[in-house]
């Protein structure tokens, strides 16, 4: 097969259909989302095991991710024909690695870097059935149909006052520490307390963004420098003005279908628990990798702006 540039699908959340049975698609086993967790073909339904994000890397390949984890699509040991198919955390290797090569009836293959094919085990067509990777045959347990996602708009309410939980634990609330008033203080995550450090206003600018305003000091939610991956959090006074720049403090929310948003401000990244760590709890923004780190649930309070 020809190594090209070939880009059939735009970055995005997408559902792989199997054309071997009716709504048929990749599933993860046991609606599991560790690493290590096996790849299975199942009956449509509404979850998030069934989610992956397509992120093209360059040369014609893409990562696929699933969705609510982080990890990506894997063949299991070399990569090599009869490898297993489970969810892996990135080690951008060959065997994490895939193109989409189109079929003459409009489906495509789903090829690793290795040259195997993504394949339904013995082209079975019960709910369960094993994913691996097999050497070309060209039949139906290796044709793949790709769906858009459609994720729907669900976004704060303009001029509402928020909590914001981190996915990691209940309990843990983004916070500025000391509930500080000056530029540059810091932001984490810390036990819930109900106070104004806990507090931040939504404010809609237009175009999906919105300013995070700390009700403690009225400063604005803040990537600190250029705002790009691993740039640290804090608040800092208002530079976005009337004209809408300041692309580090201006920030969209991306439903995560599963009780949470990705907050990701206008530079690409999200806001992230620096390594999943909420004992250290500090906050900074980092390349989206869909993890429990970078999921946020918002709290309505019954504050109310002060006049």
């Amino acid at each position: 097969m020809m190594d090209y540039d070939y880009r059939p699908f735009d970055d995005g959340d997408y559902v792989i259909y199997s054309i071997l049975g009716n709504n048929m698609c990749l599933s993860l086993s046991q609606n599991v989302l560790n690493q290590g967790t096996n790849v299975i073909i199942y009956h449509k339904y509404d979850g998030v095991y069934q989610d992956f994000y397509l992120k093209y890397v360059g040369s014609g390949y893409y990562k696929i991710i699933s969705r609510n984890s982080g990890n990506v699509l894997d063949a299991a040991g070399n990569g090599g024909s009869q490898s297993n198919v489970t969810i892996w955390g990135d080690q951008n290797g060959s065997k994490q690695l895939w193109r989409f090569v189109p079929t003459d009836d409009g489906y495509y293959h789903i090829v690793n870097k290795n040259g195997c094919f993504l394949d339904v085990t013995g082209a079975n067509k019960a709910d369960g059935a094993n994913v691996q990777v097999y050497t070309p045959n060209f039949g139906s347990a290796q044709k793949w149909r790709i769906d858009r996602v459609s994720t729907p708009k669900v976004l704060p309410e303009n001029g509402a006052i928020y909590e914001i939980e981190t996915a990691l634990d209940a309990n843990m609330r983004l916070d500025v520490s000391g509930n500080g008033k000056n530029d540059g203080d810091n932001i984490t995550v810390y036990a819930r307390n109900n106070s104004n450090a806990q507090k931040f206003q939504m404010v809609s600018v237009g175009g999906g963004y919105y300013k995070i305003v700390h009700m403690g000091s009225g400063k604005i939610v803040d990537a600190n420098g250029n705002g790009y991956s691993e740039s640290n959090v804090t608040i800092w006074g208002d530079h976005v003005g009337s004209n809408n720049v300041g692309s580090n403090q201006l920030w969209r929310f991306e439903d995560a279908k599963n009780g949470y948003y990705y907050i990701i401000n206008k530079n690409g990244c999200s806001l992230d628990v620096c390594g999943a760590n909420t004992a250290n709890g500090n906050v900074w923004v980092y390349t989206p990798n869909w993890g429990r780190a970078q999921q946020w649930k918002l709290h309505r309070t019954s504050a109310v702006p002060e006049a």
